[in-house]
């Protein structure tokens, strides 16, 4: 045999302090996740708003990529968003969508649009009891949406 075979191999020791410190913080993370888990330490509650006025809204694809925009269940055109516009109307919108296939909804149902008594709007979609905070994501996004509650708002008040 030769010199490089004979080594010798430690045996695990239970005195090893880096292995224990692994050890312990392992054991400590799993206990806290598990308390935290059962207690609901930590977790965030969703926040609650009071709702000032609501519309709903209803968004077809339409020829050529444009998004159309409906009052309700009506055949009321709001506004139609042209291809490559509209960019986070698009993408509110295809984050509910998600939500909405993932349980089987289909694009019928309208969203509704809500104004806060303090002022910021949110999008909602009652079929799946999803919410958007629209002023989250800066005034300027968050007025495209403004728009399209004044023109709901204006429709609601001339019917």
């Amino acid at each position: 045999m030769t010199a490089t075979s004979k080594r010798k191999i430690k045996p695990f020791r239970k005195s090893d302090p880096m292995l224990s410190g692994i050890l312990a913080l392992m054991i400590f993370v799993s206990g806290f996740s598990i308390i935290a888990q059962f207690t609901g330490f930590g977790a965030q509650k969703p926040a609650s708003y009071d709702i000032a006025d609501a519309v709903s809204l209803r968004f077809t694809d339409e020829a050529g990529g444009a998004i159309g925009v409906y009052r309700g269940t009506s055949e009321e055109l709001l506004h139609v968003y042209p291809a490559e516009t509209g960019g986070f109307v698009r993408t509110s919108l295809r984050a509910l969508a998600f939500d909405r296939r993932k349980a089987g909804i289909g694009k019928e149902p309208p969203f509704l649009l809500l104004r806060t008594k303090s002022g910021p709007l949110l999008l909602e979609d009652p079929s799946t009891n999803k919410r958007i905070a629209l002023d989250a994501f800066g005034k300027e996004n968050s007025d495209t949406f403004n728009i399209l509650f004044s023109a709901a708002s204006r429709e609601s008040e001339q019917s």
